[in-house]
């Protein structure tokens, strides 16, 4: 347990689990790879940066701070979760709650056949819920065209599944 302040990029090639309360500090810029199986439980392990996940398919937003009943922002975590998997083959698992959020979360064209995931105890429960604080943007935006234009294919198999995003106010 404790905190590990990380100020330059790192490449974890053995597997490596994460014991309650071990934090990564990571410094602007900084990218920690794991080339191997990264196991940790749904709590913080890193602070700042941007993380790759080779051989790991699951990302979970806790990891980075998420906050699931709803009370803090978790926008910069769900980013990161999502960033985890540049080239998308993964997924973002989410524990039943719900996130706020204060812009909008995207998913480029690079991310083809990325899943958000919300955790479903029964069968048609919505478990995860992100709710934005904004009237008028989207809570998800999947992004699939070049330069901004008109769907152009980039994007393929993407998948939500037991998830629900909405406004906390329309506009």
């Amino acid at each position: 347990a404790g905190d590990y302040k990380i100020s330059s990029d790192i490449t974890f090639d053995v597997p490596v689990t994460f014991a309650y309360g071990a934090r990564l500090i990571l410094d602007d810029g900084v990218t920690v790879t794991f080339n191997k199986n990264m196991t940790a439980g749904l709590s913080q392990i890193v602070e700042g940066g941007s993380v790759i996940l080779k051989e790991n398919s699951v990302s979970y937003p806790e990891w980075f701070g998420a906050d699931k009943t709803g009370k803090k922002d978790s926008t910069q975590a769900i980013r990161q979760a999502i960033g985890c998997f540049p080239n998308g083959y993964g997924k973002v698992e989410f524990a039943a709650g719900r996130y706020l959020i204060t812009d909008t979360i995207t998913i480029d064209e690079a991310q083809s056949h990325l899943a958000l995931e919300g955790t479903a105890h029964q069968t048609r429960e919505i478990s995860a819920q992100i709710v934005i604080d904004d009237e008028l943007k989207p809570a998800l935006h999947l992004l699939g065209a070049t330069g901004g234009r008109s769907y152009d294919g980039g994007l393929e198999d993407v998948t939500i599944e037991n998830m629900e995003f909405s406004r906390s106010k329309m506009g």
